[in-house]
């Protein structure tokens, strides 16, 4: 049901944890011509970014914990006709869908982050891989956040320049086939 009045209370109520991040709640009372309506309104923002004695509408459906709004937004309002409605759900859905392939594509790389991690430790652990300077750390932290093993470089200033051709030696990150790993 559309609720048009003016507001003439807010109050915090907590918030919970969405997929679009957190949502502060706020208990809204709006004065309307049938009397006052209260219930429970959502914002990203910690305080609520409208004011007492400022005109609102909202869309209020009831639910086992009581009174819900959603605040309508004006530009879909007027008109009122299905096809500016189904338009804003549609855009809705649309923006919703563009930051879960973005999550998806930044779990994935977090995934692949602590295989590298895992893999680093263990290589560590077992003896395989050194791990005695800052250097080195810095070099294991690039390549478990970047994927891209760095170059050597031994040289932190001045106009040296990194030896173009390391022994093959100091290459060798120590990678067997993993037949001695025992997990």
């Amino acid at each position: 049901m559309t609720i048009n009045g003016v507001i003439s209370s807010i109050q915090p109520a907590g918030g919970y944890d969405s997929q679009g991040g957190w949502i502060n709640t706020f208990m809204m009372t709006i004065n309307t011509q049938q009397g006052q309506v209260t219930g429970q309104i959502g914002s990203k923002s910690q305080q609520y970014p409208m004011q007492i004695g400022e005109p609102i509408t909202v869309n209020s459906a009831t639910d086992q914990h009581g009174v819900k709004f959603k605040k309508v937004n004006p530009q879909y309002q007027q008109g009122g006709g299905q096809q500016q409605q189904n338009q804003g759900q549609y855009q809705g859905q649309q923006q919703s869908q563009s930051p879960q392939r973005g999550q998806q594509q930044n779990n994935d790389e977090k995934a692949r982050g602590m295989v590298r991690h895992g893999v680093i430790c263990a290589a560590i652990q077992r003896g395989q891989m050194k791990c005695e300077t800052w250097g080195d750390v810095m070099t294991y932290t690039q390549f478990i956040m970047t994927g891209v093993i760095p170059q050597e470089q031994t040289n932190y200033g001045g106009n040296q320049v990194p030896d173009q051709y390391p022994d093959q030696q100091s290459q060798d990150l120590g990678f067997d086939d993993g037949s001695g790993i025992p997990f």
